[in-house]
């Protein structure tokens, strides 16, 4: 079997898990990386130590990185607003794509990621790393296999530290919303574990404690239905402490 050309656009988000995880696989290097817009810095996934081992080459933008090295997959890890459209352009050229959530910043967007890929041989998964976690992977095998019996009600937590934001969290266009952004992670544990599928929800979100950045919710909460009349909460907050 032939070794996979592996490359990557973008120079934020959580690209970093993925290079951990892969660099595991003596036989994968990553070939090469560019910025997914023109103000993206891209020095801090270059300097990442499986780039380094792999002396990844630094190309300007996506086109001319698939021109030259025509990759097999390619890993997408940039601003919010950007991750559609270059994941589109990589469907086009026959990569497959981890990338970065969330996949689109709307309905509209994520149904465009469905067609295309629907319409061509393209394999994508979203960076949703807690999956191969043991605990979570342990889990899991314990309701399918009826261990703990029924789910009947989930809460899920996510309480992250606020720290340095980028100026464009203020920006709902560019950062698209502390849902997609973290609350994904407690969905996909709740779907993940259980199967389930949510048919109804209250929701609701709020800048508290950061106007700097008036539109990143730095508060989520949302009660969900879920298949099975299953109940779910879920809570979101960007207060956790430095220290």
């Amino acid at each position: 079997m032939k070794s996979l050309k592996i490359a990557a656009v973008g120079g934020f988000g959580h690209a970093k898990n993925v290079f951990d995880e892969l660099a595991g696989f003596p036989d994968l290097q990553l070939q090469a990386l560019a910025p997914a817009h023109a103000e993206e810095p891209i020095d801090g996934f270059l300097q990442h130590p499986w780039a380094q081992a792999s002396k990844t080459r630094r190309y300007e933008d996506l086109p001319a990185l698939c021109e030259a090295e025509k990759p097999d997959v390619l890993i997408v890890s940039t601003r919010p607003d950007h991750i559609q459209s270059v994941a589109l352009d990589a469907i086009e050229a026959g990569c497959h794509l981890i990338v970065e959530k969330p996949l689109a910043l709307d309905l509209a967007g994520l149904r465009q990621l469905y067609e295309a890929l629907s319409a061509s041989q393209v394999r994508m998964m979203a960076m949703l790393s807690m999956r191969s976690m043991p605990a979570f992977r342990q889990a899991k095998a314990l309701i399918e296999s009826g261990a703990i019996g029924q789910p009947l009600l989930i809460n899920a937590r996510k309480s992250y530290k606020w720290g340095q934001r980028p100026e464009w969290y203020a920006d709902r266009k560019r950062y698209g919303g502390t849902w997609p952004w973290v609350g994904i992670h407690a969905l996909d544990m709740a779907h993940y574990l259980t199967g389930l599928h949510a048919t109804g929800v209250y929701a609701n979100h709020a800048n508290r404690g950061h106007p700097d950045r008036r539109a990143c919710e730095d508060v989520a909460v949302g009660v969900f239905t879920m298949e099975n009349n299953v109940s779910m909460t879920v809570s979101i907050d960007l207060f956790r402490s430095d220290n």
